[in-house]
């Protein structure tokens, strides 16, 4: 945690039509916030997880980082998103949203996060696919769910589902 930096996280009072959550790693960002909000923006923790910040020299992520990109919907009931990607933040981009950050590369940056490869499952691991029955589920239809995996596993463990079975 040598060059991290702590990330405040402030949620959106709905008592003021807000229902998003706001995070930055600049505590001067932070502190405007508290100042110019303090009833539609409350604070829940001024450190809820650590990052890098952008380079000093360069305005970049360092090495072993990745950018991430925070989007504002630019409505009054304000709505943050944060992606590392940056073809999914163009798009939303091209939907209306605000890039908000700072940085010297083709898009503002709001911070830099590890680049961490994802751990590889134990050898023998099954590995599943799950696929919908239809891939425009409607609330309040039902929806089949089915599993096809790797090494043949016995048991499939649903959350919210009574089966026991590849299929749900």
């Amino acid at each position: 945690l040598d060059a991290s930096l702590p990330v405040c996280r402030f949620y959106g009072n709905p008592a003021h039509g807000l229902d998003s959550h706001f995070y930055s790693a600049t505590p001067q960002e932070c502190d405007e916030v508290k100042l110019r909000f303090p009833d539609a923006w409350l604070l829940e923790s001024e450190s809820v997880f650590r990052v890098h910040g952008l380079s000093t020299v360069n305005g970049q992520c360092p090495a072993n980082t990745k950018a991430v990109y925070r989007l504002y919907n630019g409505r009054a009931d304000a709505n943050h998103r944060y992606t590392t990607d940056a073809t999914l933040a163009d798009a939303m981009l091209a939907r209306g949203y605000v890039l908000e950050g700072t940085g010297s590369g083709p898009r503002p940056v709001v911070f830099c996060a590890a680049n961490i490869e994802p751990a590889q499952p134990a050898a023998g691991t099954p590995q599943c696919t799950v696929t919908p029955s239809t891939p425009y589920p409607a609330l309040g239809v039902p929806l089949q769910l089915s599993a096809t995996c790797t090494g043949s596993p016995t048991v499939h463990a649903w959350i919210n589902c009574a089966s026991y079975g590849s299929t749900c």
